[in-house]
């Protein structure tokens, strides 16, 4: 085979690698997207079903 053969088999070789690679990664966001969100957790007054303390000062706090 010359060298021109040669080139043009790597660049296939190299077209089709890349194309699984990208192939591969789009199936791996795909799975991921369809994994539900864990739901947050919730702050520790809602936990224990006290309301949380009243911020005392700042935009919030009782006038």
């Amino acid at each position: 085979m010359t060298a021109v053969e040669w080139l043009l088999w790597g660049a296939l070789a190299g077209l089709v690698f890349w194309a699984y690679q990208a192939f591969d990664l789009a199936r791996l966001v795909a799975r991921e997207r369809q994994k539900p969100k864990p739901t947050p957790t919730p702050p520790h007054w809602a936990r224990t079903g006290h309301l949380p303390p009243a911020p005392k000062h700042g935009r919030h706090a009782r006038r």
